[in-house]
């Protein structure tokens, strides 16, 4: 009797949970979720074809993005505008949990869309759905067929099962609407690409694009959720040339995902005047020569190294594909107990997580792509390697879903990736003492000088090299052999400032918090880059001091 009474209070309390979330919705978001849960229930009964399975698991996910543009160029607008396109994404599983078409290419084909495509209400949304399923369905059954033969023909046993079935989660989030002062927008484009401009530079352009994402989602399973994303992110990029006749455009990226977080409009033209000074130093900078040793890597510079631990602990379920030497798997799947890091590093991945030294991250989810409640993850610890994040589909090392299933594979599966990964050191440095550590360490090693990593256009990067006796630092640009594995064991110091890193991939959004750091065994090697002509006529002294 206790039993069924604390089960009696348990529904009920559910019941007052959804429906003070389901308060929070308007019309329109009503309208939408039952267009794709009539549609759902329609594909779940009535897609079949003659001696093959229903789908067995589906998921609905719709994205009508606005998004407004702003362009300037030294002082000028270039650009303003506002575009509406929504976006979709479907997850389509046939076969059972035990086998399905998951995981496997080729890759499944479909449709762009446009604006046009289908419009917010019930009739467009159910129509769309409509079409689009049955194109994934007769894709999926192809996808299921093609992988059952290449694993006969390669003598492969299903060891793990495909899927497996969660407690259905909800989320609702209020929406933030998407109306802003453009002309507030502007003014910031023109002041900033102004302020950020001198005589020395080629060019200095500033773009901002501010991008409203909600995303409806629902599954087969029952989960559902509207999550309310936008995000505002302010580049500024600069054009020079170095005295040897190279052309190089640098940029610096401010993301946020608050309002709230954006500076005032006299700061960010402070920063775009700090941006420009620091490209006209290393404009100065000369071809480094070969080089093999510490290196300090500053601001965002550190997300080179991260995206090598962020690659290896993502796609933890492999992938078949006809192409045997086309692999998604990442290189620590199997590393679980393994020093794989630095020891006196920490790593935790956080979707639960909505702030970080009140700044809002890009990475906050509460129910992932396949409807599962969001855990943190102590990805390592002291360097060892404890745990990975894992979807549905079930491996060697997973025998459930920890919630990061965070983004789509070709349309049939969800595959597993981080979302706010963050390195938390033991011991750290004071920011002010960072330098002066390095240059002690470079001396240690005997050498001469070491480099410091301050920013890239890609495949050059600029910086400076610190004399590790006197401490003067002379502009460098030359080329970063990338990082591995190997380089995050070699990680030896960090600074006690914490960056963080807002980014987005379609509509996943990811945040990297990460102080600068100081690592052994770095290499370097000149550019190989040829320069342009240099300029017949350089610019007037009068016009330099403008």
């Amino acid at each position: 009797m206790k039993k069924f009474l604390l089960g009696f209070i348990c529904f009920v309390l559910n019941l007052n949970i959804f429906a003070m979330a389901n308060q929070s919705l308007t019309k329109t978001d009503k309208e939408i979720f039952a267009a794709m849960q009539d549609e759902m229930t329609r594909t779940l009964k009535q897609l079949k074809m003659d001696k093959f399975a229903s789908p067995y698991f589906v998921t609905y996910k719709i994205i009508p993005y606005t998004k407004y543009s702003f362009g300037a160029n030294q002082g000028v607008l270039t650009r303003s505008t506002k575009t509406f396109y929504p976006d979709y994404e479907i997850q389509l599983r046939v076969g059972s949990k035990e086998e399905d078409n998951s995981f496997f290419l080729p890759a499944l084909k479909l449709p762009d869309i446009t604006d046009d495509y289908f419009a917010l209400n019930y009739e467009s949304i159910r129509k769309f759905f409509w079409q689009i399923s049955d194109v994934v369905y007769k894709n999926a059954l192809a996808q299921l067929t093609e992988k059952q033969a290449y694993k006969k023909n390669k003598n492969l046993n299903q060891k793990y099962d495909d899927f497996s079935f969660y407690p259905a989660q909800e989320y609702f989030d209020t929406l933030t609407k998407p109306v802003i002062d453009q002309t507030y927008w502007q003014k910031i484009a023109k002041i900033t690409s102004e302020k950020g401009l001198t005589p020395e530079l080629e060019e200095f352009k500033t773009a901002i694009n501010i991008t409203f994402m909600p995303s409806y989602f629902i599954s087969s399973r029952g989960s559902k959720y509207l999550q309310d994303k936008y995000f505002i992110n302010i580049t500024f990029m600069a054009k020079g040339r170095l005295e040897d006749g190279f052309e190089f455009n640098l940029d610096k990226t401010l993301s946020y995902n608050d309002f709230k977080d954006v500076p005032s409009d006299l700061e960010l033209a402070k920063q775009a005047q700090n941006f420009a000074k620091e490209v006209l130093f290393l404009q100065k900078a000369k071809k480094v020569d070969s080089y093999i040793g510490p290196i300090l890597l500053e601001g965002a510079q550190t997300l080179n190294l991260m995206k090598v631990l962020q690659r290896e602990i993502s796609y933890t379920k492999p992938v078949y594909s006809n192409n045997n030497n086309y692999s998604l798997e990442g290189s620590f799947t199997n590393k679980i107990g393994l020093k794989v890091f630095s020891s006196g590093f920490d790593v935790i991945d956080e979707p639960l997580r909505k702030t970080f030294d009140n700044k809002k991250l890009a990475g906050y989810y509460e129910i992932d792509e396949e409807g599962v409640k969001a855990q943190k993850l102590q990805i390592i610890e002291n360097g060892i390697l404890k745990e990975l994040p894992f979807t549905s589909s079930l491996t060697k090392n997973n025998s459930k879903s920890n919630g990061h299933a965070r983004d789509y594979f070709m349309f049939s599966s969800a595959f597993a990736e981080p979302s706010n990964l963050i390195l938390l050191a033991h011991k750290t440095i004071a920011e002010e003492d960072f330098t002066s550590t390095f240059k002690e360490f470079c001396a240690t090693q005997g050498l001469s000088a070491c480099p410091i990593i301050k920013a890239s256009d890609g495949k050059t990067f600029f910086g400076v090299m610190l004399d590790s006796k006197t401490g003067q630092k002379t502009p460098i640009y030359g080329e970063l052999t990338p990082f591995d594995t190997r380089s995050l064991r070699d990680i030896k110091y960090a600074s006690d400032k914490m960056g963080v890193y807002n980014n987005i991939s379609g509509s996943v959004g990811y945040s990297v918090i990460v102080p600068d750091l100081i690592v052994d065994n770095g290499e370097i090697n000149p550019s190989n880059i040829q320069p342009a002509r240099k300029p017949l006529v350089k610019k007037l002294k009068f016009l330099q001091e403008k």
